[in-house]
């Protein structure tokens, strides 16, 4: 066999073992961490059995958890919502931090009773309606002191399931956090997704409910896909690859 059949064989065995690995990173670049990760909508109690110290407490609890995740146009989204007898959208699903943490501070207690159903029905409806194109799980969490006696004219706890049953059909997550004595955790249970120790919480109070978001806070971070190199890093690795491949080849070729 020539000299030059040697070279051509040996040029395309070397062709083959650097770029194949790299053709595979080019193709698995294409769906890295994709924006946004989550459209997350918060349920804040803010019926009558919230004192102010406690709703000052709840308050805080839901900044932590707007602490703890990346929020932004392009990562995840959070949205608010407050109940008691009726139901305030406080913040639709945004990308800005700053603004939900105004819409936040500026939240008033707006008291009666506890109404967990169109809480996590308008939740719904702001997820349908406004949650990115591009996708993203769909997430919920709720933080309550009480047990559900809204809406009237039906059996509230049962008009809660079927309303959070809607979400979870839609493929949405429930995290629920019950807090204090007056909380029925059975009826957080069954709102909930499963398995419940990873969806279901109870704590003694508000100020407590950021040890339960740091459990959340963990779990969605474990379902977020992990970095990658991105693909115009890729791009520049391939062709760097290429110039030096090109150069090899120059310097290896026998004259003909």
């Amino acid at each position: 066999m020539s000299s030059v059949k040697l070279q051509e064989m040996e040029f395309l065995i070397v062709l083959h073992k650097f770029f194949t690995p790299l053709f595979i990173l080019l193709l698995t670049t294409g769906g890295l961490h994709a924006a946004p990760m989550f459209n997350i909508m918060v349920l804040f109690d803010g019926s009558g059995s919230i004192n102010p110290s406690d709703y000052e407490d709840q308050r805080g609890a839901e900044q932590h958890l707007l602490n703890s995740l990346t929020i932004s146009p392009t990562d995840n989204q959070f949205g608010i919502v407050q109940f008691g007898t009726n139901v305030i959208l406080e913040s639709g699903l945004s990308g800005n931090g700053a603004n939900l943490a105004t819409a936040l501070s500026k939240m008033f207690q707006s008291g009666g009773q506890t109404n967990h159903a169109d809480a996590f029905t308008t939740a719904h409806d702001e997820l349908t309606l406004n949650a990115r194109s591009g996708g993203g799980q769909s997430v919920v969490i709720l933080l309550t002191d009480g047990t559900p006696n809204e809406p009237s004219g039906s059996n509230p706890v049962i008009a809660t399931i079927n309303a959070a049953n809607a979400l979870k059909s839609d493929d949405t997550l429930i995290y629920g956090i019950g807090v204090g004595g007056q909380v029925d955790v059975s009826d957080i249970e069954f709102y909930t997704s499963g398995p419940t120790a990873n969806f279901s919480f109870h704590v003694d109070n508000f100020n407590d409910a950021t040890t339960a978001i740091n459990s959340i806070v963990s779990d969605l971070n474990a379902m977020s896909p992990p970095p990658a190199i991105p693909a115009l890093g890729a791009m520049v690795i391939f062709a760097i690859a290429m110039l030096t491949l090109i150069r090899w080849r120059a310097a290896n070729t026998l004259p003909v």
